[in-house]
């Protein structure tokens, strides 16, 4: 089978390239629908490619995994990554970028009851769902990335963590950052990989239902998302997970 590639964007603002091939394992450690949906990706913030990577002595440019959980993770998280600013919390550090404010906050403060630290936990937990993108990552090695709206514009961070099940020696590239973009210089390219992708995924793999959710879930994106939405209502349910 060759190659599918996509790029949508412009690398010296917000940018995605995926790739799809063959999976090497054969579809053995995953369903059919994750099975195609083996390929590379790279995320480009200001020029810097943030999926850039050393592992074994060489550097890479891209992470390698199932996309199709990334897919998803952008589809169903649409409206909290592009409209959802606020924090879990009230702190003094406001200003602070998503990343420091989850890997300061995350823990519960000292003296708190085991009821307030659930509590605490719950409200972050949920919070990282909609905005990290490692919570997409399903054994893969991604960045430490988090997306949220940040005033009129698209914040996104980033920050070098120990991967669990990284081999040593492994290490994303690009230090830690931040950028804020004008909300369509993110939107357009995310929608733009969205939609080519779902239909590959969809030509590839008709009968799936879990492919079939996707592709609605991205039909039903508003073609032209630039209004500011004080409202919106967060998903609890992953409409992916039930299938396969």
């Amino acid at each position: 089978m060759k190659t599918w590639k996509t790029h949508s964007g412009d690398k010296q603002k917000f940018a995605v390239s995926i790739a799809f091939f063959p999976d090497p394992d054969q579809g053995k450690a995953a369903t059919q629908a994750e099975s195609i949906s083996w390929g590379s990706l790279e995320l480009w913030v200001k020029g810097r490619n943030l999926c850039e990577h050393i592992e074994d002595g060489v550097i890479l440019k891209s992470v390698n995994w199932y996309l199709l959980p990334f897919l998803e993770w952008i589809a169903q998280q649409w409206d909290p990554l592009l409209h959802e600013q606020k924090l879990p919390i009230k702190h003094g550090d406001a200003q602070n970028t998503a990343w420091e404010s989850f890997h300061r906050h995350f823990i519960p403060p000292m003296g708190y009851s085991d009821e307030q630290s659930a509590v605490w936990d719950k409200k972050w937990y949920a919070w990282m769902l909609r905005h990290s993108l490692l919570t997409a990552r399903t054994g893969g090695l991604f960045p430490d990335i988090f997306i949220r709206r940040y005033r009129d514009d698209i914040e996104i961070s980033w920050g070098e963590i120990r991967h669990a099940g990284a081999p040593q020696g492994f290490r994303f590239c690009v230090p830690e950052g931040v950028s804020r973009l004008e909300s369509t210089a993110v939107s357009q390219p995310l929608f733009d990989t969205l939609i080519k992708s779902a239909q590959y995924l969809k030509e590839r793999c008709p009968d799936s239902k879990r492919v079939a959710t996707l592709f609605q879930y991205v039909q039903n994106i508003p073609k032209d998302d630039q209004t500011e939405r004080l409202g919106w209502p967060p998903s609890q349910t992953n409409h992916f997970a039930e299938y396969e």
